[in-house]
């Protein structure tokens, strides 16, 4: 999830993109994964410190000086000797001890006063600071308490936490508590873009939504996720709710939202389209086959050649109950003839497709031919030449109608001549290839030129918002709609 992080201003606040989902990790997250106190309290790690004779007198019993505290290894050897000490200071020394010295100081004498200590939000603060400035590029470690981060993507996660957490039974409370997890290297990346199901935040009252923090700063646009997607209703979208950069369409919610545009425009008006036999897919229709596609070859067939394992959703996709958003109802192959999607490449550029059924050819639309090579573009097309056409047939509802596919995969093309785009603007240049061919306009060359990407984008943006006001209320649907792994 690291690797999938969105920036985000927050100090104590991690949001994470999955397919167009986004996930929160903040103080409320951690407090209800842990059960720990995460209370505010002002100086939280600056606590005022009075040395007291009895406080001279405990560190004096652990064996260190009281400017200096002790050290993981002081305090195990005070555990061999600790017999004859009283209760109270066999229990601040069993008390896990927090990250900081004045903390203990301050608060170890008093018992009452150390347990009711938001040991919790100190933690938290503790695992925030370096999660923030790690660098994922090689291999880490993580400090502070990293089980409830990984806890954190079993519960936001469910279907990834089902299948790696390893759950116990009666799901215990509080949820750190309820995951044995597993070991061993897997291919978490792909599990994670994989998901259909997201639980994005823990939800309390608007009100208490935004854990306060001392010295933290404003960030409009991640508390905007926050409205977005808890209030829904009547909260708009407006220009104020998520500022326009340069990433704007790059950014994996605007291209589906601006997929949806295409679909809202189709669905009022076909006849402005180059033909009334199409339909407009999610990035998520190309990541679940690609992801799927070895469990797919590996899965035995029928005599026939069928009942191989497709992914979720599948039947969903071919009869058009999803997207949900403008609902289409149209089975492929019977009522739509032209499919487009985008399709996302190692997480660093966006192509487009056009899937034309009844020639049973992919045409690819790239705008940097330099970013995916044909050895990669032949990997990345290969599920969907096979799965395609496994699909018309697994799924056609007589056999009359099935005599009129074939097993034989599809072909594809990489088309070649087009206005090249500036690195950076390939989610752009990817959707404005789609819409200009489903309006049947040419890719001019003119138009669709690098100087004017940021005009492309900026107009999307614009309208994105306002034609959009409620599009987000569609994409859980979608995701329940997907819940099974595997159909067929």
């Amino acid at each position: 999830m690291l690797g999938f992080q969105l920036d985000i201003k927050k100090k104590y606040e991690l949001w994470s993109l999955v397919g167009p989902e986004p996930v929160r990790f903040s103080l409320l997250e951690f407090e209800h994964l842990t059960g720990l106190n995460c209370e505010y309290i002002e100086d939280l790690e600056r606590p005022h410190c009075v040395v007291t004779k009895e406080l001279t007198s405990f560190w004096e019993m652990l064996g260190v000086h009281v400017e200096a505290g002790p050290y993981t290894q002081e305090i195990i050897a005070a555990f061999a000797r600790c017999e004859g000490w009283s209760r109270d200071d066999r229990k601040r020394l069993a008390y896990p001890l927090p990250s900081s010295l004045d903390i203990l100081k301050a608060e170890m004498m008093e018992l009452e006063q150390f347990e009711n200590y938001p040991w919790g939000r100190a933690a938290f603060k503790v695992l925030m600071d370096f999660v923030k400035d790690i660098d994922i590029s090689g291999c880490y470690t993580v400090n502070g308490f990293a089980q409830a981060l990984q806890v954190w993507v079993y519960t936001a996660l469910p279907e990834l936490g089902a299948n790696y957490g390893n759950p116990l039974p009666n799901n215990p409370s509080p949820p750190i508590l309820a995951y044995k997890g597993r070991k061993g290297c897997r291919q978490f990346k792909e599990a994670i873009v994989s998901q259909t199901r997201v639980i994005n935040f823990v939800q309390k009252e608007i009100g208490e939504m935004f854990p306060k923090w001392e010295f933290d700063v404003e960030d409009t646009p991640a508390e905007n996720k926050i409205k977005l997607l808890f209030v829904k209703k009547p909260w708009k979208w407006t220009m104020d709710c998520w500022e326009v950069t340069e990433d704007l369409p790059d950014d994996l919610p605007h291209i589906e939202a601006w997929i949806n545009v295409l679909r809202k425009r189709y669905d009022a008006n076909p006849q402005h389209f180059r033909r009334e036999r199409m339909c407009f897919l999610y990035h998520l229709f190309a990541q679940q086959r690609r992801f799927n596609y070895k469990d797919f070859k590996d899965s035995e067939p029928d005599q026939n050649g069928l009942g191989r394992r497709l992914p979720g959703g599948a039947w969903n996709y071919y009869a058009g109950t999803i997207p949900s958003f403008c609902q289409s109802n149209k089975v492929c192959g019977m009522d739509i003839d032209d499919v487009y999607a985008p399709v996302n490449y190692n997480d660093t550029h966006w192509i487009a497709t056009w899937i034309s059924i009844p020639k049973r050819h992919i045409v690819v639309w790239g705008s940097i031919c330099s970013s995916i090579s044909p050895e990669e573009l032949d990997v990345v097309m290969e599920p969907f030449l096979y799965m395609l056409s496994y699909l018309l047939v697994e799924c056609a509802s007589s056999d009359e109608q099935r005599a009129q596919y074939s097993l034989e995969p599809f072909t594809y093309e990489r088309s070649t001549n087009l206005p090249p785009a500036r690195v950076g603007d390939c989610g752009v240049y990817s959707l404005k290839y789609i819409e200009c061919h489903a309006l049947g306009i040419e890719f001019s060359k003119r138009d669709i030129a690098k100087p004017n990407g940021k005009t492309m984008r900026d107009k999307m943006a614009v309208d994105i918002f306002q034609e959009l006001p409620d599009a987000h209320e569609f994409e859980n649907k979608d995701n329940d709609a997907n819940l099974g792994t595997y159909e067929g």
